[in-house]
């Protein structure tokens, strides 16, 4: 090795570590506290990055690295699941190439000739929280969350009070053991009804529907749950005994026919082209169907071609999403609001003019932090992109420039926390040598408990858990 790879690895170790803190921290965020705080497109970006660098770098690699992690932990108020079969993640596409690839990828390992048709199941991918359920001849005998991909955590009380989901299937058409896997999710109508009502018990909204099913199947009281308007779709399985099909779209029309919910957009194709124009038509109905999307996923149909293509520790091999690109409109900003965090970090929030983004109307978008201003040099008054990546969060991403009026009014690292009066603390970042650079990624309020913003969230947090 010689000098200059020598540094290239050494500044690609620094990178790594700060990847893999980032990419831990939004894990925890995401799947632990339903609160993310970046979208699904800067988190893949994160993790593509992390693994770039451990392909590069093979002994670079944790043992324990966030790209082989699968969902979090279970909680620990709930008793855990051991999956027989792991439910592992979903590995991604952003565009028809990185497809192409993953189709030429699988023709290449089974060794298929040029010409050999591969059928493919495409279906949405909802935006939800992903549930396994069993059924013993016949009866619902346990049902479990992903968690971290090898254990879950223990809902069966909870799972049974959605509606979709039935107590007992047909004994005499079903395997003797049959686990489903799908999603939970909520719809956009009743999500807004929930809302409603929410406000009118004066009680905090939740912020999207992702976050409200995940809240409402986690609830250690299953009357609690019973009140949230769950939805669950089947899309697939864990152990079946005995296995009597072929084909993955065989299974799911078996579903259909035991009275288990599945999609009905989910259809089978056989070629890119076909894929494409499916991806092309949900697009375009996205707003219309009712519940949050993020994209497609395509499936290898047949089922000993997956069995030779097996799985990583972190997804199959037989299976890829095909990700919706971040919607985007332009908003002005009126003005800005600072939230204060359990952990005391004072975000800044834009407030903007309402525009509609994905079927909502989005008054309000995340700054990030002072860095990100900084950087983006984001003013009072600004003309600016709005957009909600991955559909959780809406985010400012660039000023328009070109519409910037003479004069507008820069935005102030505040020096005191706007609730309790506190002292603000600045975090500086550092650059590679170790120096401090320009930019205050966080500020907190130093008020602790005094400050009862803080008080308040984290007696929220505590509660959740």
């Amino acid at each position: 090795m010689n000098i200059d790879q020598k540094i290239k690895k050494k500044d690609s170790q620094k990178e790594l570590v700060k990847l893999y803190k980032e990419l831990e921290f939004h894990n925890q965020k995401y799947h632990l506290d339903d609160d993310p705080q970046i979208s699904d497109t800067e988190f893949d970006k994160l993790f593509r990055r992390a693994t770039e660098i451990e392909k590069e770098f093979p002994e670079l690699k944790r043992k324990n690295s966030p790209t082989d992690l699968v969902g979090a932990k279970p909680l620990e108020k709930f008793n855990k699941v051991k999956h027989s079969i792991p439910m592992l993640s979903i590995q991604n596409a952003k565009d028809l190439n990185e497809v192409q690839s993953w189709i030429d990828s699988l023709s290449s390992f089974l060794m298929l000739d040029q010409n050999q048709q591969i059928e493919f199941v495409a279906e949405p991918k909802i935006d939800g929280l992903s549930a396994t359920i069993i059924y013993e001849e016949g009866k619902m005998v346990l049902g479990a969350t992903r968690g971290d991909g090898s254990y879950g955590e223990d809902v069966t009380e909870n799972l049974k009070t959605i509606v979709d989901i039935p107590k007992k299937i047909n004994e005499k058409k079903a395997p003797k053991v049959l686990e489903v896997r799908g999603e939970v999710y909520i719809s956009h109508e009743d999500f807004d009804e929930l809302n409603r009502l929410q406000e009118e018990s004066g009680k905090d909204l939740f912020k999207n529907p992702r976050n409200a099913a995940a809240g409402s199947l986690k609830q250690l009281d299953p009357m609690e749950t019973s009140k949230r308007p769950l939805r669950f779709f089947a899309y697939s399985w864990g152990r079946i005994s005995p296995l009597l099909y072929e084909k993955h779209s065989d299974i799911i029309n078996n579903f259909n026919d035991l009275g288990l919910p599945v999609n009905p957009l989910s259809t089978v194709h056989d070629s890119l082209k076909s894929l494409e124009k499916y991806y092309d038509e949900i697009l375009r109905k996205r707003i219309d169907i009712g519940y949050d999307i993020d994209g497609i996923v395509y499936k290898l149909n047949r089922l000993d071609w997956r069995e030779r293509l097996q799985s990583t520790d972190h997804h199959p091999r037989w299976a890829i999403a095909h990700k919706f690109p971040a919607e985007r409109v332009a908003s002005e900003i009126i003005d800005v609001h600072i939230q204060v965090g359990r952990t005391g970090v004072l975000t800044p929030v834009a407030r903007l003019k309402p525009v509609m983004i994905g079927g909502a109307v989005v008054s309000n978008a995340s700054l990030h932090n002072y860095e990100d201003i900084q950087k983006k040099d984001i003013r009072i008054g600004d003309k600016v992109w709005v957009q909600r990546a991955g559909d959780v969060i809406p985010q400012v991403i660039e000023v328009i420039k070109s519409k910037r009026k003479d004069s507008l009014r820069e935005i102030k690292i505040p020096e005191k926390c706007p609730v309790c009066g506190s002292p603000a603390e600045k975090e500086l970042l550092s650059d590679k040598d170790g120096k401090k650079m320009s930019y205050e990624k966080y500020i907190r309020c130093t008020g602790g408990f005094s400050c009862s913003s803080q008080a308040k969230e984290r007696l929220k947090h505590f509660v959740s858990k």
